[in-house]
C-alpha cells in the first residue's frame, strides 16, 4: 500500500529548481537518481522518505475535476509516492508536493481524498 500524491504543472522544473525544492523540505535529500524517478531521503540517518517519479506528459481530457477547476492547461505531472504509508512521512511528501507545484506553476492532488495539498 502506499499514499500518493500527483502535481500537475504547466512547465518543468530544471534539476536546481528540483534541488531547491527538496531543500526547502525538513532535512530532505535526493538520493538514487535516474531519467524517471529519484528517492528522498529524511534526516542524518537518511532514512527513506518518498519517492518522486516523472515528470510525465498530462492529457487534458483525463485531469480529476478539482485540478481542471484550479489548473491552467497543465501539460506535465509528477507522481510523489510514500512507499508503505509510512505516516510519519507523509507530511513530508506533502510539503514537497505542495512546493513542487509553486515550483512548476501547478497544483498538488491528493489521490486518497481529492482535496488539493496546500501545505
Amino acid at each position: 500500500m502506499s499514499y500518493d500524491l500527483t502535481v500537475y504543472a504547466t512547465r518543468g522544473v530544471d534539476d536546481g529548481e528540483m534541488e531547491a525544492v527538496v531543500d526547502a523540505g525538513e532535512q530532505l535529500s535526493i538520493d538514487d537518481v535516474d531519467a524517471a524517478e529519484f528517492r528522498v531521503l529524511r534526516g542524518d540517518d537518511e532514512d527513506y522518505s518518498f519517492t518522486v517519479f516523472g515528470p510525465d506528459p498530462v492529457d487534458p481530457d483525463d485531469l480529476p475535476d478539482p485540478v481542471a477547476a484550479l489548473a491552467l492547461r497543465p501539460t506535465l505531472s509528477w507522481q510523489v509516492v510514500v512507499e508503505g504509508s509510512n505516516p510519519d512521512q507523509i507530511p513530508h511528501a506533502r510539503r514537497f508536493a505542495a512546493e513542487l507545484a509553486r515550483a512548476a506553476g501547478g497544483v498538488a492532488l491528493d489521490e486518497q481524498t481529492d482535496d488539493i495539498v496546500a501545505d
